[in-house]
């Protein structure tokens, strides 16, 4: 008895094994139950050409997504404008490498853009504005590293608190500008910068690096800066204003307004001359 009930136990776990797939089949089912109760819905709501919209909609969305992830390059990252002034910056070190007197030379990426700093030391006699034969050859190093790009170039004259510093020129205002015209004239031709790209501006001894008290501090107070900056020069001329409606309004109003009436200017349709007659009758 006891070995009937096993076997019949046995079967019976044989058999709930076997009926395992009717789990699947159910989940298959209530899948398949709710796409069409999901579909019906969207029949009977939405309206043929919605359901057109709809689908186009998501094709165009699906496409884009595979457009865009195929166009995607690991390699093709965007440029930003500091990213080209560091590379610039390189080039430029690069460049006035074997320069002797590359140490006045300082080069800086701030806010400003991309700073190159000549200390007059080695490039300008004191209180002179001509540009020493070895500081000439430093800046056609830099002309042909800045020569084919675009970006607007300010060239900053500054000088110490010392008025003319032995000179020629009896304000600090004119040996700044002087020498940033020079550097700016000697970039333009003879390393083929366009000069359309420079501006020039003279600080005169009103921003130092250092207070003007030791004769280090003067001399690294006196220099003339490149500024490489991000963009390109802004165009010179404005555009001319385009004409409105109020341009050809009269300017004092109505010429005739307030004046008396012109009776030879009437209308003669509208009933009568409108000129007085002397013997009592309308002409």
């Amino acid at each position: 008895m006891a070995r009937e009930w096993r076997v019949e136990r046995d079967g019976d776990e044989e058999e709930r094994h076997n009926e395992r797939w009717l789990v699947t089949y159910a989940d298959l089912m209530t899948v398949l139950l709710i796409f069409f109760i999901v579909m019906y819905a969207l029949s009977s709501k939405i309206s043929a050409k919605n359901f057109e919209r709809l689908a186009k909609s998501l094709n165009t969305s699906l496409t884009k997504k595979e457009k865009q992830e195929k166009q995607v390059d690991p390699l093709d990252v965007d440029v930003t404008p500091e990213v080209e002034l560091a590379e610039e910056s390189k080039v430029i070190k690069k460049a006035l490498a074997p320069f002797e007197g590359k140490s006045q030379v300082k080069i800086d990426l701030n806010s400003k853009g991309l700073v190159i700093s000549l200390a007059d030391t080695s490039f300008f006699d004191l209180g002179s504005t001509e540009i020493k034969a070895e500081g000439k050859a430093a800046l056609l190093k830099i002309a042909q590293a800045i020569a084919t790009e675009s970006n607007a170039i300010r060239i900053e004259g500054h000088t110490d608190s010392v008025r003319g510093a032995g000179g020629k020129a009896t304000s600090n205002w004119v040996i700044a500008a002087t020498r940033a015209s020079n550097v700016a004239l000697f970039l333009s031709e003879s390393g083929n910068v366009p000069a359309k790209r420079f501006e020039i501006v003279s600080y005169g001894e009103f921003k130092p690096l250092f207070p003007n008290d030791t004769p280090e501090h003067r001399a690294m107070n006196r220099r003339v800066d490149i500024v490489i900056q991000e963009g390109a020069p802004k165009p010179a001329l404005t555009p001319k204003p385009e004409p409105t409606a109020d341009t050809f309004a009269p300017a004092f109003g109505d010429p005739n307004e307030g004046r008396p009436a012109n009776p030879f200017n009437r209308n003669p349709n509208e009933g009568g001359s409108g000129i007085p007659n002397p013997f009592g009758n309308s002409f």
